[in-house]
């Protein structure tokens, strides 16, 4: 399992790859947590264990103010991203990338990985709220400027809270968890790359499915025109057979009836010679 630790001293985040075991015990165990970085070698300070964040801004010094074209920018570029969450990589270097991309597009823009990571998930957190206030009164539609494009990115899939915190100033009380669609537990961080995976998968078993239907289709297709095509035959044939039955029945009574007129020619034979003898 991949568990996100951003460290607030250096504004990075540390994705660690855990077993379900070390998993539950990082969320659990300070001390556990902070070895498991050093180790890593991400992080040689103290840490604490990681922290969901509730404002929608992480706290870090680094802070950025965001125009609606540069989120449009930045949620675009998250889309075409989108799918290397799922992928074995680490996602602060995808933030990164996405950083990049995104300064490389609008040279007027200078955002760090940290800050793209930060506003998606205040956005998510946004579009959730939205939408359990739809649900709530029956609305479909917002005024939000953000709120189709989101729509077309997370759809109706279930909240994704923002990436862990690694604060060096003390530990935090609690760690949050969510509930996915299913209605099972998950850690915020589990739930993402899970949530990722699903909003990111192609649609590669839907065409899949289309070309399964159609080639079933054109099968059927093909097999009906071939059952036309033989009733066609049939019908051809047994009017074949009865025209030949016809032309049978024809021909025999033509001799039927050429035989009765021979045998009537030769009856008048046979009684004029009778006719004869009796006057002679």
């Amino acid at each position: 399992m991949e568990f996100p630790v951003l460290l607030e001293d250096t504004g990075e985040i540390v994705t660690l790859t855990l077993s379900k075991n070390d998993y539950e015990r990082a969320n659990k165990d300070e001390n556990f947590l902070r070895c498991l970085i050093e180790k890593q070698g991400e992080q040689k300070k103290r840490v604490t264990i990681p922290n969901i964040v509730n404002t929608g801004k992480l706290n870090t010094s680094e802070s950025y103010t965001w125009g609606d074209d540069s989120v449009h920018l930045l949620l675009e570029v998250y889309r075409n991203k989108q799918i290397e969450f799922s992928q074995n990589k680490r996602h602060n270097r995808i933030w990164t990338e996405i950083a990049t991309e995104i300064n490389t597009k609008n040279l007027l823009l200078n955002v760090t990985g940290l800050q793209c990571a930060t506003k998606v998930s205040g956005l998510k957190r946004t579009y959730k709220n939205i939408k359990d206030q739809n649900k709530k009164s029956g609305n479909c539609r917002s005024s939000w400027a953000f709120f189709s494009v989101m729509d077309s990115i997370f759809g109706e899939k279930a909240y994704i809270e923002p990436v862990a915190i690694a604060s060096s100033e003390g530990p935090s009380s609690s760690f949050s968890f969510v509930k996915n669609s299913e209605n099972k537990i998950f850690s915020s961080s589990e739930e993402e790359n899970k949530l990722d995976m699903v909003a990111t998968k192609p649609p590669e078993k839907k065409r899949r499915v289309e070309i399964l239907n159609n080639y079933i289709d054109n099968f059927k297709n093909i097999m009906d025109e071939r059952d036309k095509e033989k009733r066609e035959e049939k019908a051809l044939r047994e009017m074949d057979k009865q025209k030949r039955y016809e032309k049978k029945r024809l021909d025999k009574q033509r001799m039927h009836a050429d035989k009765m007129a021979m045998h009537e020619s030769m009856l008048g034979l046979l009684k004029s010679f009778i006719e004869r003898d009796k006057e002679k």
